[in-house]
């Protein structure tokens, strides 16, 4: 009878998983999967546990990233294992700390948050997708992560701990402090200034996991001109990660300077003859000026080049911009930096071909609305396929129609939420303080 209700439990797990992760408004059945996982942390028998972990991870992991096989090839299966086998290691973990001690259970949320931000923000094989928090992108669920991404599933696992080991009559009063400490957070910094932007789609970026292909200039100018034409307003156009295959040429700067234009495009700067590079984003001025951020995270195993040593807001005439290139979105490391720094909004140059489908398209757009809420700011997200997103607190305030985006960026100072603030005393490797340009 034990054995079947585990069995069932991890199935469970798994199905809640899938509904959160496949439709947004069903977001909140993520905390069922961690219900089940925390009732399978009271499985006797570690290595039971364990493997029942390993099933639940092989249960989801590989279906929510089936896509990884059109641009990564096999490798692919390394990272599906990999992400696979932590709700092993945490069931393997909890279960031995629990049947040590009664009281141990209480350390539950916390080998939780080390495997959650360890994979997270940790490595090279970091990776922020498939966490709970991710499944939170739409209202009313957005809501529950006043305190953070991590700082979601340490309460929500912190509570479960806390209702195991206290009588039942109190159990209100831990899912009602939880709820509270989930929900409340500090309000953004208001203010009535605007940027007008525009942004273009076209496919670039990674090419059947060993390779990258770009845009040429002819057509990069055709969709200079079109987005201008549907935009005329825009003091500042956005163009995809790796729509160049290098820093921009002569044409796009005498570009910028004939219309008075702010131009952000994604690009590489080659460091060496042996073919290394860094995926970069530069910031052409309307006086042919040339800025530059290359990309803090390039995506595991895959041709995304050498990672940036530093991160810089950039302050210009437009305000104070924060620049995350695709991948870096999801990663507190890189955006709480940004946001202390004093950016008024994230502008995200990105990369999702028309081929990886439109789940992984969803994925990654959730990723916009949950971080803009989070830290309390506004994101400008321009991908070469998908949906663009102009999301302000996570409220989305425009997305892309025919290829091209266009609206009034708010600009506003944010907040880095309770966990980070923690979490960066604890990991003080992670946190880089932004370099002034």
């Amino acid at each position: 009878m034990i054995e079947t209700l585990h069995i069932a439990a991890a199935l469970a797990a798994i199905l809640s998983f899938h509904v959160a992760f496949r439709w947004e408004k069903a977001g909140g059945l993520i905390v069922v999967y961690m219900a089940c996982l925390f009732f399978l942390t009271g499985v006797p028998d570690p290595l039971r546990a364990g493997t029942l972990g390993m099933a639940i991870g092989l249960g989801t992991v590989p279906f929510q990233m089936w896509f990884m096989l059109r641009f990564l090839g096999g490798k692919a299966l390394g990272l599906w294992l990999y992400m696979s086998s932590l709700p092993a290691i945490f069931l393997l973990l909890s279960s031995y700390l629990r049947g040590s001690h009664e009281l141990m259970v209480l350390a539950v949320p916390f080998v939780w948050s080390i495997i959650e931000v360890g994979r997270s923000e940790c490595g090279r094989l970091r990776y922020s997708w498939l966490i709970p928090a991710h499944a939170l992108s739409a209202r009313p669920w957005i809501k529950l992560l006043g305190a953070g991404v991590y700082g979601f599933s340490f309460l929500v696992m912190a509570a479960l701990a806390l209702c195991a080991v206290l009588p039942a009559y109190l159990w209100p009063v831990v899912v009602g402090a939880a709820l509270g400490a989930l929900i409340v957070r500090q309000s953004p910094f208001w203010t009535h200034k605007h940027l007008q932007v525009a942004g273009f789609q076209i496919e670039a970026g990674v090419d059947g996991g060993t390779g990258l292909r770009f845009a040429g200039y002819d057509e990069i100018l055709r969709q200079l001109h079109r987005c201008l034409h549907r935009h005329p307003n825009a003091e500042l156009v956005v163009a995809p990660e790796y729509a160049l295959p290098d820093q921009p040429e002569a044409m796009l700067l005498a570009w910028c300077r004939k219309f008075g234009k702010w131009l952000l495009i994604g690009g590489r700067e080659h460091l060496d003859d042996d073919g290394g590079f860094r995926n970069t984003a530069y910031l052409v001025s309307p006086l042919g000026e040339v800025f530059r951020q290359g990309k803090m995270v390039p995506i595991p195993t895959a041709p995304d080049g050498l990672p940036a040593t530093e991160q810089k807001p950039l302050r210009n005439s437009l305000g104070t911009l924060g620049i995350c290139i695709c991948y870096d979105l999801s990663f507190a490391s890189v955006v709480a930096p940004l946001v202390e720094s004093g950016v008024q909004a994230l502008v995200v140059p990105s990369m999702d071909l028309a081929e990886w489908g439109p789940h992984e398209h969803r994925l990654h757009e959730k990723w916009a609305r949950i971080m803009s809420y989070v830290y309390s700011l506004s994101v400008f997200r321009v991908v070469s396929s998908g949906q663009c997103q102009l999301v302000d607190c996570g409220d989305v305030l425009a997305v892309s129609q025919d290829g091209t985006i266009g609206d009034n960026l708010p600009m506003h100072l944010g907040e880095v939420p309770t966990d980070w603030r923690i979490l960066r005393h604890l990991l003080p490797p992670l946190v880089r303080a932004p370099s002034e340009e």
